[in-house]
């Protein structure tokens, strides 16, 4: 039976970070740090970190889910500031040095050896940022719908490229067989905003201008690009889960995918998985099992679980 437990973590300003510590019955050689997505609290959206902490502790990991300063029941506040440009400091590495924190804390309470740090969107790029930051201390990174292109303010007009716009609007005839896509729409949930600028720029007829492989596209995060090429100099194994049908992957395919990667859905220390007709936040029972799957066998595959010592090596072991 798995142990949960609150945590609480003291910085140098003396504001306390919490979280819930999750562990095995038995000891954990690697553990799993779950941040939360964007402005939301460490379960997670829909409770993702919850149900995927939950089925790591009873694989074996250990596992905590943070709340950085000024989220969650963490102290501290955010800025007074919009939702969009919490989102672009988000981007920017607002949360580094807290999930240093919180790694260092988490290695010390559940006695791993590897740390891997995982997210959801605003989680993702955080994650990816801070261990490209902290290469001594993350082992792994685990990004779902990683965000690559810096978020856009509604006000500011601004019109994506037209490559990627056309992907984007393609996602939206597609979703007009959605009963669910209908129902946001009838809400007043959906962007239209932002459809209107997709709309624009898929009509555009200005040429994409392709950037040499050590640049960066003008829509492009170039603190995710430079903290990727970290990762993969420092062999860190990173594993990227994205729905097929979330923008994210659109922007994600059309632009890094396609120049950095060359399109290769696998390479050097990376893999990127597809959950079929996914959304951004694995809204159907159906992707919460498909991703969940994809992160445990990644787990297995690259930080497999320590077979239990026998009496006679661990009499070997103590005697050392």
């Amino acid at each position: 039976m798995i142990s949960e437990r609150p945590v609480e973590i003291t910085g140098s300003d003396r504001l306390v970070r919490r979280g819930m510590l999750g562990l095995p019955t038995g000891p954990a050689d690697t553990a799993v740090l779950f941040l939360p997505s964007g402005l939301k609290y460490r379960a997670g959206s829909h409770r993702l970190n919850v149900r995927f902490a939950r089925r790591l502790n009873d694989l074996g990991y250990a596992t905590l889910r943070f709340d950085p300063a000024g989220l969650g029941e963490s102290d501290g506040h955010l800025s007074a500031a919009r939702a969009e440009d919490i989102a672009g400091q988000i981007e920017a590495g607002l949360y580094i040095g807290d999930i240093r924190l919180a790694v260092d804390a988490l290695r010390e309470q559940s006695g791993a050896r590897h740390v891997v740090v995982a997210g959801l969107c605003g989680g993702a790029i955080s994650a990816v940022l801070a261990a490209g930051a902290a290469t001594d201390a993350v082992q792994g990174v685990i990004s779902m719908g990683l965000p690559v292109v810096p978020f856009l303010p509604v006000e500011s007009g601004a019109v994506p490229q037209a490559r990627v716009a056309r992907r984007r609007v393609g996602n939206y005839v597609r979703k007009l067989i959605s009963t669910e896509a209908w129902g946001r729409v009838l809400r007043g949930e959906s962007d239209f905003r932002g459809i209107g600028r997709n709309l624009r720029g898929a009509f555009a007829h200005n040429r994409a201008v392709v950037p040499s492989p050590q640049s960066f596209l003008p829509d492009e995060n170039p603190r995710f690009i430079g903290s990727f090429r970290t990762l993969e100099a420092a062999r860190i194994p990173h594993l990227m889960i994205f729905g097929s049908s979330d923008n994210r992957w659109i922007e994600f395919e059309s632009t890094f995918l396609a120049r950095e990667l060359s399109g290769s859905m696998a390479g050097g220390s990376y893999a990127i998985e597809l959950v079929p007709h996914g959304s951004h936040e694995f809204h159907f029972e159906s992707s919460k099992v498909q991703a969940g799957e994809l992160l445990e066998h990644w787990m297995n595959t690259r930080f497999p679980l320590m077979a239990p010592m026998t009496r006679t090596q661990e009499a070997s072991h103590d005697a050392q």
